[in-house]
């Protein structure tokens, strides 16, 4: 029971950590990519598969809001506004989410397919195609499934802690070759002279094997 346990506790504190790393690159709140990585592990997608869909969508947000026509067309296809009353890009997660939205309303063929590599890329192809139903079904799924703030930070500490071991032990592993280093030289020395007597004594050629 304890090593389940504690492979458990790895699991989650490692699934944490990938989506706190997903939430910081894409902008999110830590709710928004627990939501989004519960939908996509349920469609069958991998943390980090969906961070580098949510990364293209990110600079193609901020590439429309600064005025790129290709992004902003894009956007324009689907109806799905891509900046603020400030002019500032709109936040990834509730862009992602529209965009699955709008998508459900287009038939599959080579313009959709398009209008998703581009966005999304093409990893999130499956993802993308899902029913305003499924998307609904799967959002509901991942919020029952929540972590609290207060289990997120215990999951957050405990890889602290965990890498913080790591460091200590490597600095032992480093202490104690620095200190065995003199000793393993000498045993060298020590081993190069006997070597070289043994062949001195042999006659000092190999002749005598043939």
């Amino acid at each position: 029971i304890a090593v389940g346990m504690a492979a458990a506790g790895r699991s989650t504190a490692a699934y944490v950590n990938e989506l706190q790393k997903m939430a910081f690159q894409s902008n999110l709140t830590m709710q928004q990519g627990q939501i989004l990585g519960g939908v996509a592990t349920r469609s069958g997608l991998d943390i980090g598969t969906l961070s580098g869909g949510l990364d293209q969508l990110t600079q193609n947000l901020q590439d429309a809001a600064k005025g790129s026509g290709d992004a902003q067309r894009l956007f324009g296809a689907l109806g799905v506004s891509f900046k603020t009353s400030t002019g500032q890009a709109r936040d990834t997660g509730t862009v992602f989410t529209e965009i699955i939205e709008r998508l459900s309303d287009f038939q599959d063929g080579s313009d959709k397919t398009m209008v998703i590599s581009k966005l999304l890329g093409n990893e999130l192809q499956g993802m993308a195609r899902m029913s305003k139903a499924e998307l609904k079904g799967l959002t509901e799924e991942a919020k029952r499934g929540l972590l609290t703030p207060e289990q997120l930070k215990s999951a957050q500490d405990y890889t602290k802690e965990i890498n913080k071991l790591s460091a200590s032990m490597t600095d032992l592993r480093n202490r104690i070759g620095t200190e065995a280093i003199p000793a393993m030289l000498q045993l060298t020395e020590l081993m190069e002279k006997v070597v070289g007597k043994t062949f001195e004594g042999s006659g000092g050629g190999l002749s005598r094997f043939f």
